[in-house]
């Protein structure tokens, strides 16, 4: 058993550790993304001091946006601060452009959410701020593939952890001998630092595989999710009919004005923007002068046409399994602690950059001594012994 574990454990490292590798340095990056962009736009750019005072309406965010940069085509929603997976401080309109060579694209407009003031205006996809979020979400690869290969790393490296942790266990008496991290000097050295770096790391890689797989796929998420209960979602079929007085018609900041007076102390997190498949407003709320969760923990859907709310979930409504999604991109990113959480995902992110490097490393030198070993006990690299009585030139 033993045996065939350290098999699989090396050959799967092997094989994967530079993809997780990538997953780990993209990672880190991305921890630093508000940092990135702010070096490439500017601090006063995509950044906004928090106040206490309520946004300004999203269509003053709007108008204002246009008449400086021009019309904004197929608007998508509003963006409370990093409420985006770019993680932008500045609240954003989010839209899709046209893009001349046909690909995907989102348009960013950060903006000052209490003056309406547009920021700074620029395409997602072209900014190089963006390259660790596009990294560690897609490892370039095609999207079709792309997600079921990181749910497949998720995977692995879950399994990692659990190997590692029994392939480290040294018995009961040799437990704090094991934990500490040596020097990688030599071969048992190395796979020593291996095994404690492994060790400490175990329990941020397990939260970190688990928490990129649900988010990897929101349906793998919700299936994790749904044993610990989850509330009830808005069903348009099981909505109250409204009564919508003549020649009204619902704006953006009338759904929001709705939502903040249903939800008093909270505000803005997302707004998305109704559709012909669902004409209504779904909109996202957290406490006020916060930027976590960022999906928002209170859900409040408005009839585009009448400006009434047809569905809300509160925090007394959510369930544990809700929770679980509502903080799972903290839970990943580690912002649900501040600074101290963050300091931890870099930590994770060194740790699982370096395991794969290191087994890599150790296979490598591992293999070298063998053939060095070989050659001292007369065998030639191809494994034939070799005849001292012949000249060497026969051999």
């Amino acid at each position: 058993m033993r045996k065939a574990l350290v098999l699989v454990h090396r050959w799967v490292g092997i094989v994967a550790g530079l993809y997780v590798a990538l997953i780990a340095l993209s990672g880190i990056g991305m921890v630093f993304s508000t940092t990135f962009y702010e070096w490439e736009f500017g601090a006063n750019k995509v950044s906004v001091p928090m106040q206490n005072q309520p946004y300004a309406a999203p269509e003053i965010w709007l108008a204002k946006a246009e008449a400086k940069y021009g019309k904004l085509p197929s608007v998508e929603g509003y963006f409370g601060p990093r409420a985006t997976p770019m993680r932008i401080s500045a609240p954003t309109i989010i839209y899709a452009p046209v893009r001349l060579d046909g690909g995907d694209a989102h348009g960013v407009v950060t903006v000052n959410p209490y003056t309406g003031e547009p920021l700074a205006h620029f395409i997602a996809e072209d900014s190089w701020s963006m390259l660790p979020l596009k990294l560690h979400m897609s490892l370039f690869l095609p999207p079709a593939i792309s997600s079921w290969v990181l749910v497949a790393l998720s995977v692995i490296i879950f399994g990692f952890a659990l190997s590692g942790l029994y392939l480290w266990w040294p018995g009961r008496k040799r437990i704090k001998a094991a934990m500490i991290i040596p020097k990688p000097s030599s071969v048992t050295g190395h796979r020593r630092f291996h095994a404690a770096i492994g060790f400490w790391a175990a329990p941020l890689l397990i939260l970190a595989a688990m928490t990129g797989l649900m988010l990897t796929r929101f349906d793998v998420a919700e299936v994790i999710a749904s044993p610990l209960g989850t509330s009830a979602e808005f069903d348009p079929a099981k909505a109250p009919k409204s009564v919508c007085a003549p020649n009204i018609v619902a704006r953006a900041g009338d759904a929001l004005a709705a939502a903040r007076a249903k939800f008093p102390g909270m505000e803005l997190s997302s707004l998305f923007l109704p559709t012909r498949q669902n004409p209504v407003y779904q909109i996202w709320l957290r406490p006020t002068q916060s930027t976590v969760p960022a999906r928002g923990n209170v859900e409040v859907i408005v009839d585009a046409k009448c400006g009434s709310i047809l569905f809300s979930r509160g925090e007394a409504e959510m369930k544990a399994g809700d929770t679980v999604l509502t903080y799972l991109v903290e839970l990943h990113n580690g912002r649900l602690l501040g600074l101290f959480g963050e300091v931890l995902i870099v930590l994770q992110g060194i740790a699982l950059l370096t395991l794969p490097l290191a087994g890599i490393t150790l296979f490598l030198r591992r293999r070298e001594r063998r053939k060095v070993a070989g050659n001292l006990r007369g065998e030639n690299p191809n494994g034939n012994k070799f005849d001292p009585q012949l000249p060497a030139t026969t051999q």
